[in-house]
């Protein structure tokens, strides 16, 4: 029942009664630079570049920015969107881990955020001190803000090893937060929630500082609109047989925020 709730509440518009996430205003060309590599022909019809006007970047490094309505969209090669460093394997060195776009475009929608976007195809690169890059690609279609923004991490199954979490747009109050945990080789995989494509949580962030660890999982809160309306925690433990995250509650709570 919970779950079909937070289906429904992805169809309603933006308009619905319910909290509501600022955006954030941004004047023409202010957003981050973002360097890509790439060999085709880019045309750009934004106040960034000018209308109309291509450029040829054959194995050159070129920069575009942009992050309002009217900028269009420009096709990108590689480009790096977020990156952190960590100790994946516990020998006391800094490890390195990079959120890639391999492949897509750099956009805005007219929405009502009215915010740049990276579409595309995705990996997530991991070099372990004094190793090669282990790459592990992101399965579907991926699509993140463009501004800048830190990749959260935390130990969420209690393993011992480091976790972190990626977010995909919901609703206009919600993402849903996949989880992935880093192997000591550098290999990522997906942490599993059963029947689920994420941990709906409050808030739009790309990856969420909001997931709090518990003894052998973790808990979350969301807004839900419907015929529940209301705000609600959840709470994830890890199943070690199946090796993946069981919800073990589902109640009602007052405001978070106050």
């Amino acid at each position: 029942m919970r779950n079909s709730k937070l289906e429904a509440q992805k169809s309603m518009p933006a308009s619905a009664s319910g909290p509501k996430l600022p955006g954030v205003a941004t004047d023409e060309c202010e957003s981050p630079v973002a360097v890509a590599t790439s060999p085709a022909f880019v045309t750009a019809p934004n106040p960034c570049f000018g209308a109309g006007v291509s450029v040829k970047a054959v194995l050159i490094r070129f920069v575009f920015a942009c992050g309002v309505v009217g900028c269009g969209s420009i096709e990108a090669g590689e480009v790096v969107i977020a990156k952190a460093d960590r100790d994946f394997n516990g020998d006391g060195r800094m490890d390195h881990l990079e959120l890639v776009m391999i492949s897509g475009r750099k956009y805005v929608e007219e929405d009502w955020y009215s915010e740049a976007k990276y579409e595309g195809k995705f990996v997530v690169r991991v070099r372990i001190a004094g190793r090669k890059s282990v790459e592990t690609p992101l399965e579907g279609q991926f699509w993140f803000w463009s501004k800048p923004w830190r990749i959260r991490f935390g130990d969420y199954n209690h393993d011992g090893q480091i976790d972190f979490n990626l977010g995909q747009y919901s609703n206009s109050v919600a993402s849903a937060y996949r989880m992935f945990t880093v192997s000591p080789t550098g290999r990522v995989t997906e942490l599993k929630l059963p029947e689920k494509e994420g941990v709906e949580i409050y808030g739009r962030d790309n990856s969420t500082s909001q997931i709090k660890l518990l003894h052998r999982g973790f808990s979350s809160w969301c807004y839900v609109r419907g015929e529940d309306t209301g705000w609600y925690r959840e709470t994830y433990s890890w199943n070690r047989k199946r090796k993946e995250f069981d919800l073990i509650k589902n109640e009602q709570i007052d405001d978070p925020r106050r």
